[in-house]
């Protein structure tokens, strides 16, 4: 004996597909066709008048001459040595090379958002390792070699942004001091 099945369990009749299509196309249709009744149309230019400017139908912002563009000086960074879980906050200035263990942890610049915007501190950071070896050259006098384990943005609202990857330490920015330039 044949069983019977229903041809149509789990599709949609075509008919109703088609229909529905119609129906969404008309409706779209009345919809466009009452804004464009509605709406005060748009004021043509004045012959031999110019046009009306966007600027001047939205408030954009400009730039003042009093703004102060204030200059970065130093940064803080948390540094934190994972295997004795002790951390310690480095202040470095801008350029000027800090060393953390056999680490030696360089800003070149950092940038901390005004009060009235989303708080957010970023610091170009580079960060060197001397290894064991080149710690206890550096403390003898001798020269050494380094790897550059970091070159990047830090970000403090999320520091596993853009991390330091290293198995001994962990580095991450807190906090960008500025000052107003001199005058």
């Amino acid at each position: 004996m044949k069983r019977e099945t229903n041809r149509w369990v789990g599709r949609t009749p075509r008919r109703f597909a088609t229909t529905g299509a119609a129906a969404a196309a008309l409706l779209c249709g009345a919809a466009s066709l009452a804004v464009a009744q509605s709406a005060d149309p748009v004021p043509a230019p004045a012959p031999g008048g110019d046009a009306p400017l966007i600027g001047s139908i939205i408030d954009l912002p400009t730039s003042n001459e009093d703004d102060i563009i204030f200059i970065p000086v130093s940064a803080t960074l948390r540094a934190l040595d994972k295997t004795t879980a002790r951390f310690r906050d480095l202040e470095v200035d801008i350029d000027q090379p800090v060393v953390f263990g056999t680490l030696e942890v360089v800003v070149r610049t950092c940038e901390k958002k005004p009060p009235e915007e989303p708080p957010e501190v970023t610091a170009f950071v580079q960060v060197a390792d001397y290894g064991l070896d080149g710690v206890e050259a550096l403390k003898r006098g001798r020269p050494a070699e380094k790897e550059q384990v970091f070159s990047g943005w830090m970000f403090a609202s999320s520091p596993a942004l853009n991390p330091l990857e290293h198995p001994v330490y962990d580095v991450w920015v807190i906090d960008c001091k500025m000052q107003a330039p001199p005058e």
